[in-house]
């Protein structure tokens, strides 16, 4: 069996301070494994990385075209968002449109120590990050007339459609996924690394694999690629490298390290996976997998470097070390 490799190393005053281990799957829609570093047979639980599927699973219900969800409230739904003020209000709106109270969600909450105690107090469910993945199941639980009390459960219709329909993009048997819960209540689903690089290669290229759900799958990208502060927001990796792509890349993390992408225009999906859970090094790992897949142009690339400057800095802004990509992705013979 393959194992992690180094992903990332950082470095101090000379010498290496740390490193990050962990594996990479590059996968076409049809199943191929393209490139890999490490392991591509990882087990892996997408996290948050499984929200765009979940979405196209509410377009489906109907619950999108029901209450007239924007390309913002659709964006949000595949969210991992800061609960900045937009996000807040966004799927606020989503919940007033559907005559439901915010303590409908059953996300838990996240306190805002940004704002004022009044503020954050009144709104801090609308804050928790995954606040509009909640309101588009209660969407789509009120549009296909399942129970709303009960939507996080495992055996819950709707939830039993996720199931199903992860499973048909991943391309493995439902009932081979690893299941477990994710911190917001609702079931996570585990399995090889490439196969959750399959699953975002549909996405890239629904015509290929998925042509039953191809309309929604470029509904759903298309509204992350269109408002990508709503997916994530200030400062943040997957909002930066939609704007800069113009929404040709698509990528969302998930926790635990994960990150994974839809490179639209090369017809591939990308997945990786930190073996210590952190994000501090997605980065410098993102923009050498875009270099070496050739993924983006010399103008994006330019962008992307100034946002994610790979130099760490002291608390004085001084230069006191660098983090470097470490791998080089391993390809298939022709």
């Amino acid at each position: 069996m393959a194992e992690s490799t180094v992903l990332a190393e950082y470095s101090r005053g000379g010498i290496l301070e740390s490193r990050h281990a962990g594996s990479v799957a590059v996968a076409r829609a049809d199943g191929t494994l393209v490139a890999w570093a490490g392991d591509p047979d990882r087990i892996t639980y997408a996290r948050s990385a499984m929200k765009p599927f979940q979405a196209v699973a509410l377009v489906e219900t109907g619950a999108a075209d029901r209450f007239a969800f924007t390309t913002e409230e659709l964006s949000v739904a595949c969210a991992s968002h800061n609960g900045e003020e937009r996000h807040r209000r966004v799927v606020a709106g989503m919940l007033e449109r559907m005559g439901l109270p915010v303590s409908a969600l059953r996300a838990g909450d996240d306190e805002r120590h940004d704002e004022p105690p009044t503020s954050w107090e009144a709104d801090k469910q609308l804050a928790q990050n995954c606040s509009g993945k909640h309101a588009g199941m209660l969407a789509a639980c009120l549009a296909a007339g399942y129970p709303i009390e009960t939507y996080d459960d495992f055996e819950h219709p709707h939830q039993v459609n996720i199931k199903n329909l992860v499973a048909e993009f991943w391309q493995v048997r439902a009932n081979d996924m690893v299941a477990g819960r994710d911190n917001c209540t609702l079931p996570a689903y585990a399995a090889p690394l490439r196969n959750l690089a399959t699953g975002w290669a549909s996405l890239a290229d629904p015509d290929r694999s998925m042509q039953a759900h191809a309309d929604v799958v470029r509904r759903v990208t298309g509204a992350m690629g269109a408002e990508p502060f709503m997916v994530a927001g200030t400062g943040r990796l997957n909002t930066d490298l939609m704007r800069v792509t113009g929404g040709r890349i698509v990528a969302k993390d998930g926790a635990e390290g994960v990150l994974c992408m839809a490179l639209t225009d090369l017809g591939l999906g990308v997945a990786f996976k930190i073996e210590d859970g952190t994000f501090r090094s997605h980065q410098v790992i993102t923009l050498a997998l875009l270099e070496q897949l050739d993924a983006v142009n010399d103008d994006e690339l330019a962008q992307l470097r100034a946002l994610w400057r790979t130099d760490l800095r002291s608390n004085r802004d001084h230069h006191v070390g660098d983090v470097a990509a470490a791998f080089e992705l391993q390809r298939r013979s022709a």
